[in-house]
């Protein structure tokens, strides 16, 4: 990118939240946290904020379910310093049993504050129906039963599993100086005589979810001022051929505020004060959703409209306009976002890690111009089907009475 004066630094490991045994849930998160905490070039969590924030820099981590990411942001002549941190935090974190036991009174706090947003939490219980069975419907952070009871022996060995170099991905993004040897670079900082034992390479396991003969709703009782809800189906995967269709079938549902939903919603009968929708695809599972948040007194029929709306979907009760709306506005934002180097990092090693080619942005603007109508009505009316409903809320709402809404 050569426009810019920055540089982004992304090294993604091939391991989240889906890879955990049950009884060590959220150990990619915690695990995540860790390496700041102190490295063999930077000791101490000072020592690497005083080398980013010295230069201006940006440094930052995030874990999925199926992947942790390590990236760090700079002026594109302080690439090889960008390398060396995030080299370090993925081959040689400390892991010192001290710094273990205040970042988990950290992750313990950080789910308390889910907790107390429903806006938030009601993701998580909408994934607990709709992935039932896999590990995927467990949420990412853990809990705080399997949080508290963590050991270094642990993390040793969660470390020593997946963040072997077969599992990583390194991308660099942004202005790269002339003459640069990415690959000589990249060979020269992640050699670090760090030795990895392996094996997370087996296959996914319990990855199936349970079958789904009728609707499934989940109620989280609380006294909150506005109700929250997710209403969804099962999905299809990140490499699902249908997965350009899926990006537009979502944007014209609830993707922005010139959808379906959000007009119904929203603009013509003011039920709501956000009303979308959207899709999460994994290796092999995903999941297509509406939700919103609501006044109280109107959560009935927002549910329902939003039913209808995607029933009406489903019939394929939308037209070609509505469709070549939704691509331009997918397309356009695409583009809006390949001009952030860390966007185009996390889209571009995300590809590298689970596909098989990494294609171009202008290949992938291309699979979404080649969309048809016809295909975007037969995956609304694959994935929207009654009976594999999933509802979750979140308000002062007892289960019962949310079941009979459906």
């Amino acid at each position: 990118m050569p426009g810019l004066n920055s540089v982004t630094v992304l090294a993604m490991v091939g391991v989240g939240s889906r890879y955990e045994e049950k009884s060590k849930a959220g150990i990619s998160h915690f695990l995540e946290h860790l390496p700041f905490k102190g490295t063999a070039n930077y000791p101490t969590s000072m020592d690497l904020a005083v080398a980013i924030d010295g230069v201006g820099g940006k440094h930052n981590a995030f874990t999925g379910k199926e992947y942790t990411g390590y990236w760090v942001k700079v002026g594109a002549d302080k690439l090889d310093l960008a390398l060396d941190v995030v080299s370090d935090l993925v081959l040689t974190a400390k892991l010192q049993p001290e710094d273990i036991d205040k970042e988990r009174g950290v992750i313990i706090e950080e789910i308390n504050m889910y907790e107390d947003q429903p806006q938030a939490k009601v993701g998580d219980v909408f994934e607990e129906l709709v992935y039932q069975g896999s590990p995927l419907a467990r949420p990412v952070i853990g809990y705080k039963e399997t949080v508290g009871a963590m050991q270094r022996e642990d993390f040793l060995a969660h470390w020593d599993k997946w963040y072997d170099p077969s599992h990583v991905v390194v991308g660099i993004v942004g202005q790269i100086p002339d003459g640069t040897r990415l690959e000589k670079l990249v060979e020269q900082y992640f050699d670090k005589g760090v030795k990895r034992a392996g094996g997370g390479e087996e296959k996914i396991q319990n990855s199936k979810v349970k079958h789904q003969m009728k609707p499934r709703v989940k109620v989280i009782t609380k006294e909150t001022e506005q109700a929250h809800y997710y209403l969804g189906f099962p999905g299809i995967s990140r490499i699902d051929p249908d997965r350009y269709a899926l990006g537009l079938l979502a944007t014209l549902t609830g993707g922005n505020s010139s959808s379906r939903l959000f007009n119904e919603i929203r603009e013509k009968r003011g039920l709501a004060y956000y009303a979308y929708a959207s899709a999460d695809v994994n290796r092999d599972l995903g999941s297509f959703f509406a939700f919103g948040g609501v006044n109280l007194g109107k959560t009935e029929e927002a549910v329902k409209v939003t039913m209808e709306e995607l029933l009406k979907v489903a019939a394929g009760k939308f037209d070609e306009s509505e469709v070549e709306r939704a691509r331009e506005y997918v397309t356009g934002k695409l583009q809006l976002d390949m001009e952030d180097s860390s966007r185009l990092a996390e889209l571009m090693v995300q590809r590298a890690l689970f596909e098989e080619k990494v294609e171009t942005i202008e290949e992938v603007l291309e699979h979404y111009k080649a969309v048809t109508v016809d295909e975007v009505m037969r995956l609304a009316a694959r994935l929207i089907v009654p009976e594999k409903m999933n509802l979750a809320v979140i308000g002062p709402f007892e289960q019962a009475k949310i079941e009979g809404w459906v």
